[in-house]
């Protein structure tokens, strides 16, 4: 194991097809831990396992949990 680090993020964001009103944006706050680690020998992966919480009236709360590495 190389490192373990933490983010907090706030986030806002929506899809449209005509034209944009921001103020249709959906929000959501979240965090997640990191670790970075070297897997036999030589891959170098990214684990991460996250909470995010939506803030709008239909807003859900997520768990996640992702493995990544650098290319």
């Amino acid at each position: 194991f190389s490192r373990w680090h933490g983010a907090l993020f706030i986030d806002a964001g929506n899809a449209w097809n005509k034209k944009s009103d921001l103020s249709d944006s959906r929000k959501g706050i979240g965090s997640e831990l990191k670790l970075n680690m070297t897997f036999a020998y030589w891959v170098p992966l990214q684990l991460i396992l996250g909470v995010a919480k939506g803030l709008d009236e239909a807003g859900e709360d997520q768990a996640y949990f992702n493995v990544q590495t650098g290319f």
